[in-house]
């Protein structure tokens, strides 16, 4: 499990866009780049709490995940 705060839509994440407001937009790309890769190699997940479209589908408590 990872847990961070760097896109906060799934779309941006797909389109690897960062907000013009970041302090490093550079960075913040190849930040969405490590871990797409991340995610690929060890077949993950993303999940972007942020993102309520995305959110609705996760379970939250008392359910849980396997």
């Amino acid at each position: 499990m990872l847990s961070g705060d760097f896109v906060h839509f799934r779309a941006n994440f797909e389109a690897r866009r960062a907000p013009s407001f970041n302090f490093n937009q550079e960075q913040s790309l190849q930040s969405i780049d490590k871990v797409a890769a991340l995610l690929k190699a060890e077949r993950g997940q993303l999940w972007i709490n942020h993102d309520s479209a995305q959110s609705a589908t996760i379970p939250h408590a008392p359910q849980y995940v396997q």
